[in-house]
Order: structure tokens, then sequence, then C-alpha cells
């Protein structure tokens, strides 16, 4: 009867190690929300606006969010498109983010950070990225074409998220599940 305990003890040791592992690469999105840009220039198109608030977009720094450069303003309309050159804005080839302001509630959303669950993104294309912003608070409806605004680039790539480092105690219990699987394995051989 000991036996069986010590036996579901480990095992029940074993799978919430492997589980914990399992959750840390499930909540690992495939992307940061930033890119980078290595051609000349960058296109920008205004796609579809079904808001319930009046919006802007405009692109960030990765490396310093309050760096931006403003692509569309609320009172542009679908259709509206804007051309901006790589060179004089650095961060299109070091790192950056697409956001968008809501101007009704006053938030900012951005594709990496703060907001960034209100904003969805995709790469149909090599060099295409569609974006979609929910502008309501607590996500509302969830449709993400309160907005929806493409970009396209010679080069234009999503920066990969860095790959998650599994938290020490995770780790403690893995290692002892296995040490006490290795023990119980030996101990059963001898008997």
């Amino acid at each position: 009867m000991k036996k069986k305990k010590t036996v579901a003890f480990l095992l029940a040791i074993l799978i919430a190690s492997v589980g914990g592992f399992i959750g840390v690469a499930m909540a690992t999105p495939m992307s940061s929300g930033l890119f980078t840009l290595s051609g000349p220039s960058v296109f920008a198109v205004d796609i579809v606006e079904q808001a319930a608030f009046e919006s802007g977009m405009f692109f960030y720094s990765a490396s310093n969010e309050a760096d931006r450069l403003g692509v569309f303003s609320p009172a542009d309309e679908p259709g509206a498109w804007a051309v901006f050159t790589a060179d004089p804005w650095e961060p299109f080839s070091e790192g950056f983010g697409v956001g968008f302001s809501v101007v009704n509630t006053g938030e900012t959303y951005l594709s990496s950070g703060s907001g960034s669950e209100h904003i969805t993104w995709s790469q149909p294309a090599p060099g295409v990225v569609l974006f979609g912003l929910e502008d309501l608070p607590n996500l509302g409806d969830r449709d993400f074409d309160d907005m929806v605004v493409g970009i396209a680039g010679c080069g234009l790539q999503p920066l990969p998220t860095p790959a998650p480092v599994p938290e020490p105690a995770t780790m403690l219990l893995f290692g002892t599940g296995l040490a006490g699987l290795a023990g119980w394995r030996r101990r059963k051989k001898t008997a």
C-alpha cells in the first residue's frame, strides 16, 4: 500500500512538472508584436473602420515608446494611405511597433506591451502585416474590425519573442520527480 502511495505521489509530481512546461510553451506568443524593416520604405493603408469611437494609428520605437511617427489621424477615413521612407526614422531598422489612440476614451494601445490585447495582427504574405483594433473598453465585442490597417514593405518582418526560461521552482519539481522515479525503479529492480 505504501508503494502505491509513493508511486502515485511521484507520478503526480511528474505530471505537474510536465504540465508546467507545457503551460509555459502554450502561453508564449509567436512574436513580440514588434517589427523591423530592411527595405527602403513602408506603405500603410487604412482598410476598414467599423468603430464605435474615432481612432488614430502610429508607429512607435521598440526602445522608446514615446518616440512616435503618426500614420493616420482620427479624421482619416478608410482608403487613406501613407508611405514612409526608412532612412529618417531609425526604429524602422532597429525595431518598431504599431499603436492606436482612441479619441473618445483617451486610451492608447500598443502592439507590444500596454493594451496589446486590443490589437490582433497577422502576416498573410512576406512583407505584409494586417492589424485589427478592438476599441471598446474591456475588449467589447472582440471583433477587431474597429480599425483595420495594412502595412507592407520589402523586408518587413516580426521580431521573434525570446524563448521563455522556466522558473526555478518548476525545474526543482521536475528534477525531484525524475529522481523519485529513478529511485523507485532502482528499488523495484533490487526487490
